[in-house]
């Protein structure tokens, strides 16, 4: 079977991290699992990537990324709160995706719903007021899933996609989970 996929009405963490040990990922408010991805008319097998949390060590390169944008910018992480800004930031990194793409940042994360089964939080990177960056991750009981990066282009040189990622790491560290799941 190339693609399957499954609707849950409910969800508990635990079994969030079986779908997500098994190769399974969030799409919306649906879980899928993929054998192929068609991009640009070519066809390629899915790599399931999985990082082990408790034996990640930063790197030099991403230890002074994270140091810089730590210094410069005012990072916070809460839960998921799709804003006005965030929908800027959404709107504008859209022509890079590929394949199915949401109309909105809300229609990716709930489709439109009032409520999902899945805990999703988010990394927020602010430059005084002006939101600058966001990622999106959600949580099971010993995994994490990071499921979208957004930044402004404005603001390249940062890393600030690397920084989110860093800091979704670092929230996983802190909060005892084992697994992160990157994406395919």
């Amino acid at each position: 079977m190339l693609v399957q996929t499954h609707l849950p009405r409910k969800l508990s963490r635990a079994r969030y991290d079986q779908y997500l040990a098994s190769g399974w990922f969030r799409g919306s408010v649906m879980l899928y699992k993929m054998d192929l991805l068609c991009i640009d008319d070519e066809v390629y097998s899915t790599v399931n990537i999985r990082l082990n949390i408790e034996e990640f060590t930063l790197r030099k390169s991403q230890r002074k990324i994270l140091r810089k944008a730590e210094e410069r910018f005012n990072i916070t992480i809460g839960n998921a709160d799709p804003t006005p800004d965030k929908e800027k930031l959404y709107e504008n990194h859209k022509y890079k995706f590929k394949g199915f793409i949401h109309e909105n940042l809300e229609d990716y994360l709930s489709a439109g719903t009032n409520s999902t089964v899945f805990d999703t939080r988010e990394v927020c990177i602010y430059d005084g007021d002006k939101l600058v960056a966001v990622s999106y991750f959600d949580l099971g009981d010993l995994g994490m899933a990071s499921l979208l990066g957004l930044y402004d282009k404005d603001y390249n040189c940062w890393s600030l996609g690397k920084v989110t990622m860093l800091k979704e790491i670092e929230f996983g560290k802190i909060t005892n989970r084992r697994w992160y799941y990157p994406g395919y």
